[in-house]
């Protein structure tokens, strides 16, 4: 893989930053290390051969840091991609820390019940676990994903899984196990590491012929990487969705941001992140998530934008309703003048409680359902180089429907900053 590798990746300034993009909003300006890591992980997602995103990574995890230590994880208690593939609980994790001589990065992901194209492959368990590690200024890589009860179709499979185990079922769909692509150059290095790559010979559950179904994937990278000088700095993102609990007795029903994107730290990109549906029962069943974030980082300019959209929400049983979503949050700084910051939230046919609520509401609008739950309608939090727009933060006022009470359900929610 090293010659492949080679054309891809050297100057991986370039590849990390590309890749960055993807991950988060901001390294740390101004950071002694140069050795720039970039990880990601998440459960499953589908993608057209246009590369068009079906639907994107679930319970991902990401990093993009200097630092030598760090941790980025994420769950979820179950997902369903584009009607192609369904797995119960995912954790996600993402992990730098020292080592003797450098640092090591290790991105895994535990995916339980797998279940695609229809039952033809199901897996009871899959551990992904991709590793980069850089001592001394030379880099590696390594990746490896093991099973517990695959079976595809009615096809024998080795006990030990070779890297890419290939396996085709005619007419249906190629399928790649054990997927790792991996290769080093001096200080630089990537690997990509999926724990199983469906590719459709033809149209399935509304995807066409080409897409690909993934599950249990990572990305890593890492290679010298100067901030841009520009004498700026942005950052931000968005997310569809969170639940936070704030008490023990909540783990069950916590879910972590949904659909999330983050702000280019060089800006001329625009990300996105899109997830089909979220369903959280009894707590909320979220229509089509599409997430996106992008940014300018120039001498001239220092400007981060995020927007999230949802196409229909209903939460705890009904209680709130809504079409559709949109916020929108932006902070902009032009040399030589003042900062411009900018946040907005649009609902369309929001209904709380029976009574209908205008499309534009005023900023951090309250209202309470007594002994029910409180709602922040329009959410704008200003920071000191931005601000945090959020359409509905709710926090129930009682237990309800076998959740606790001082339960958080945060739903579209935008950041930006800029300096």
């Amino acid at each position: 893989m090293r010659n492949s590798f080679k054309t891809a990746a050297t100057g991986a300034a370039v590849a990390a930053a590309t890749v960055a993009a993807t991950l988060t909003g901001a390294a740390t300006a101004g950071a002694a290390d140069t050795i720039l890591m970039v990880g990601s992980a998440g459960g499953a997602y589908v993608r057209a051969l246009n590369s068009t995103v079906t639907s994107d990574v679930t319970a991902q995890s990401g990093l993009n840091t200097f630092s030598s230590s760090a941790v980025s994880t994420n769950s979820a208690a179950s997902a369903t991609v584009a009607g192609l593939i369904t797995t119960g609980a995912v954790s996600t994790s993402v992990k730098i820390s020292p080592i003797t001589g450098g640092k090591q990065q290790v991105a895994e992901v535990k995916t339980a019940g797998v279940n695609l194209l229809g039952g033809l492959i199901t897996i009871q368990a899959v551990d992904t676990v991709n590793t980069l590690t850089i001592v001394n200024d030379v880099a590696s890589a390594s990746a490896n994903t093991t099973f517990v009860g695959l079976k595809v179709a009615n096809l024998h499979i080795p006990i030990v899984i070779p890297a890419n185990f290939t396996i085709s079922l005619p007419g249906i769909a190629t399928v790649v196990i054990n997927q790792s692509l991996t290769g080093a150059v001096g200080s630089s290095a990537s690997a990509i590491a999926n724990g199983i790559a469906v590719t459709l010979l033809k149209a399935r559950a509304g995807s066409p012929a080409g897409a690909s179904a993934v599950v249990s994937s990572t990305f890593a990278v890492v290679g010298d990487f100067t901030l841009p000088a520009t004498g700026h700095a942005i950052g931000g993102g968005a997310y569809g969705t969170k639940v936070h609990a704030a008490v023990g007795t909540a783990v069950d029903i916590r879910s972590d941001p949904t659909a999330p994107v983050y702000v280019p730290i060089g800006g001329g990109t625009t990300n996105t992140s899109s997830t089909a549906a979220v369903n959280l029962n009894p707590v909320l069943k979220i229509g089509a998530i599409t997430d996106t974030a992008d940014g300018i980082n120039s001498t001239a300019e220092g400007m981060a934008h995020a927007t999230s959209k949802i196409a229909s929400i209903n939460l705890l049983n009904g209680l709130i309703k809504a079409d559709a979503i949109t916020v929108d949050a932006r902070s902009t700084v032009l040399t030589g003048h003042n900062r411009v910051v900018a946040g907005s939230s649009q609902l369309v046919n929001l209904v709380i409680g029976g009574h209908a609520i205008p499309i534009n509401a005023a900023p951090n609008t309250v209202i309470t359902i007594p002994n029910v739950l409180t709602v922040t309608i329009n959410q704008q939090l200003m920071t000191p180089f931005g601000i945090t727009v959020r359409a509905l933060d709710i926090t129930l006022l009682n237990p309800s429907n076998n959740i606790p009470a001082g339960v958080e359900i945060q739903v579209a929610t935008a950041y930006a900053n800029a300096t």
